[in-house]
């Protein structure tokens, strides 16, 4: 099980996708794979979507590391182009998520269910700020009022390297999954290929929660 070490380094350092701390954070390849267009809530991209132009992105590289008070996801995959101008119609943003679980067996697939919601950082690179949501099923994203998450991102040489970074518990513990150093943390992945015209619920994803340990 791969471990979020715990840095004494500052938040500044920590939110830097360059900064050479990273390189000693365990690194964990993980496989995605394309979402089902059949589940898509939407009827039109149900019936008009090619399932096999879905999932451009099949790679991406998760490390983590925390400081005690904070923790910080950094994200990385090969993406040839960089979509952040979304000022006409038929153009979309790359993006990348990374989801945890309220409950031990919420549902990956459906992103929760009424009984075992889920919690979801979301990244665009053509906003200011990354957003914060829950879901209980497909087709019931919520997105929270605050989201107390900051993002750092970096295009360069055909790859995306995004930082997210949240403190370990909010005011908000119903909306914001809590985290507790020594404890076993699970999460899931997506990415949004914006040239591919993927946005909402067409993406790459990690059909399998990974589990991290979060050093005390």
């Amino acid at each position: 099980m791969p471990t979020i070490r715990k840095a004494a380094v500052a938040k500044a350092t920590l939110l830097d996708p360059k900064a050479g701390v990273w390189r000693e954070a365990e690194a964990v390849k993980l496989q995605l794979q394309p979402t089902p267009v059949a589940m898509q809530p939407s009827k039109y991209i149900r019936e008009t979507y090619d399932q096999s132009a879905v999932g451009a992105v099949r790679e991406l590289e998760v490390r983590a590391l925390h400081n005690g008070s904070e923790i910080f996801w950094r994200l990385e995959w090969p993406d040839p182009t960089r979509d952040d101008d979304v000022s006409e119609a038929n153009r979309f943003a790359d993006g990348v998520a990374v989801m945890f679980p309220f409950g031990e067996d919420a549902p990956l697939i459906t992103m929760g269910s009424q009984a075992q919601p889920v919690n979801q950082w979301h990244w665009r690179a053509d906003l200011e700020k990354p957003y914060n949501v829950t879901t209980a099923g497909l087709g019931t994203t919520y997105r929270t009022p605050e989201s107390f998450i900051e993002a750092r991102a970096v295009w360069e040489g055909g790859r995306w390297a995004v930082v997210l970074a949240r403190p370990l518990k909010t005011p908000d513990p119903d909306n914001h999954v809590p985290f507790q150093p020594g404890q076993t943390v699970k999460a899931a992945f997506c990415v949004w290929e914006g040239s591919n015209q993927e946005r909402a619920g067409l993406k790459s994803y990690t059909p399998l929660w990974t589990e991290f340990t979060l050093e005390a």
